[in-house]
């Protein structure tokens, strides 16, 4: 059976996620559901999209957002919605962890683009798909953190052993957001977390599903 002792908290109001901050807690998920009209927008979305931007923390974030995205998607209707899903998503990301720069990206896929399970050298990543199958990750407890890397020699996640029960994988909702700790997060009394960072793997994307709509963002300074 997958350990009963979770690394994972799921919240339901913006502040609550404070809770990264607690040295036990390497996954904190947002669990929300979108309005009507940016539910639409992104069901409607017929775009390939690859943005990847250094946001400024320093500067107004909107002006930043407008010129980071394509002119095609602007243009559709009903996009105001969704620039307000990202500005809202990127102030409340800045305040929480207080960085000079964000590294954004915001990006369709028809591929996992990274298929193994794996650990990340960042702080705290966010994490939220708007639309297809959603980021993928393991409890502490429910790992063989000596079996990471074993898909890049061919050998796949499910028969290396790095899954410890087969009902471990979790995963999250689309317009959830999740704040993923790496390994180069420090803990509250300045002690790394190498070594503890989450194990997650990005989603098996089946041909019919569609394209998958992808934001992440990192922390920087």
């Amino acid at each position: 059976m997958p350990s009963t002792t979770s690394s994972t908290v799921f919240v339901k109001q913006t502040v609550d996620l404070i809770r990264i901050f607690d040295d036990d807690i390497n996954c904190c998920v947002l669990q929300r559901a979108p309005s009507t009209e940016l539910s639409w927008f992104v069901y409607k979305l017929n775009l390939s999209i690859n943005v990847q931007k250094i946001i400024d923390c320093q500067e107004p974030l909107l002006p930043q957002i407008h010129a980071s995205l394509p002119s095609e998607l602007l243009q559709l209707s009903a996009s105001q919605y969704f620039v307000e899903e990202l500005y809202t998503t990127l102030e409340m990301y800045s305040l929480l962890l207080g960085p000079q720069q964000m590294g954004m990206r915001l990006v369709t896929l028809n591929y996992a683009m990274c298929p193994g399970f794996h650990i990340d050298k960042v702080g705290v990543r966010l994490v939220c798909t708007y639309r297809g199958a959603t980021t993928e990750w393991l409890e502490n407890a429910d790992v063989d953190r000596s079996k990471l890397g074993l898909i890049a020699k061919g050998v796949s996640d499910e028969a290396s052993g790095i899954i410890q029960h087969s009902s471990a994988i979790h995963s999250m909702t689309p317009y959830d957001i999740g704040l993923l700790k790496g390994e180069a997060w420090l803990k509250q009394d300045g002690t790394s977390n190498c070594g503890n960072g989450i194990v997650h793997r990005s989603p098996q994307v089946q041909i019919n599903d569609g394209l998958r709509l992808l934001l992440t963002l990192d922390a920087f300074g």
